[in-house]
């Protein structure tokens, strides 16, 4: 118990680094060190600074680190290789992040399909089928074409 307290007490350095894909290339500031074993960052390589207990580090990386890769959870959307300091900026964009429709409020539609949900939304006003030119929630057609029609 006392040896396992220690080493979990143990400062350590996280130093996840970008360009990790140039390791070894003449243009990377990421080097293998044989003496080592393992590959260092130069100085003006992008790393995480953080500094923290051995039994923190895990927590970090799973939850904090920018340098983290993670995958974007927006259904559909397929970005599987994110560092997790841009998933905000990304998030923002997203075409398959949810939206509201300002129509019907529906908050489940994906920015992808408000074209396709515009042509199904049962609030959305239309002109009537029978072209009687009175416009009526998609809804209340069927009602329309059989009362007032």
């Amino acid at each position: 118990w006392v040896i396992r307290n220690l080493i979990n007490k143990k400062k350590v350095e996280c130093w996840k680094a970008i360009n990790i894909g140039l390791r070894g290339s003449k243009n990377s500031n990421v080097e293998y060190s044989k003496e080592q074993g393992w590959w260092e960052a130069g100085n003006n390589v992008n790393k995480c600074m953080w500094k923290g207990q051995l039994q923190q580090l895990e927590q970090h990386r799973e939850k904090e680190c920018g340098y983290e890769i993670v995958g974007c959870l927006n259904e559909g959307c397929g970005m599987e290789r994110l560092e997790r300091r841009n998933f905000d900026e990304h998030r923002k964009v997203c075409g398959y992040r949810k939206s509201r429709c300002e129509v019907c409020g529906d908050e489940r539609v994906r920015i992808v399909d408000k074209e396709d949900h515009e042509g199904v939304c049962r609030e959305k006003k239309i002109r009537c089928r029978q072209e009687c030119g009175m416009v009526v929630k998609r809804k209340e057609m069927d009602g329309h074409i059989k009362e007032e029609c």
